[in-house]
């Protein structure tokens, strides 16, 4: 009976923090991204439509950075739902936990570790959220 109750506390824990990681994400970190996206393929535009091709190096290379990151968390996402789905699906519980801990876990990694490299590329008035750094050091 313990470990059946440990194995619900589980599997409700991290089903609440991949709800919730999908919701920061899509709410939140998405818009601010796509906006700084949208920024540097503007600043790109610009330059190139003034013949500054040749300076455009360091906005071509963040957008690259932005736009794989993008392509990461979208595919994090796609992959995580479709494992939370199996998981809602599992026969029983310790199954369910099995696939959450197998399949939807490594999927919220991928995520946050996209998450926390766009964090240090995207421009705080962009960024809504606290910065790791802004924890560790107050303005």
């Amino acid at each position: 009976a313990f470990s059946a109750v440990q194995l619900h506390a589980y599997c409700t824990k991290l089903d609440i923090e991949a709800k919730t990681l999908d919701e920061l994400v899509n709410s939140i970190v998405m818009p601010a991204v796509l906006r700084y996206q949208t920024e540097l393929a503007g600043n790109i535009a610009a330059l190139k439509a003034i013949g500054k091709e040749d300076a455009t190096g360091y906005q071509t290379d963040t957008l690259k950075v932005v736009v794989n990151n993008i392509a990461t968390i979208k595919t994090g996402i796609d992959r995580m739902h479709q494992a939370l789905e199996k998981a809602h699906h599992a026969g029983d519980l310790r199954a369910e936990a099995g696939i959450l801990c197998n399949e939807v876990k490594p999927q919220m990694d991928t995520i946050r570790a996209a998450v926390d490299e766009l964090e240090g590329i995207v421009d705080d008035q962009y960024w809504p959220l606290v910065k790791y750094r802004e924890l560790l050091f107050v303005r």
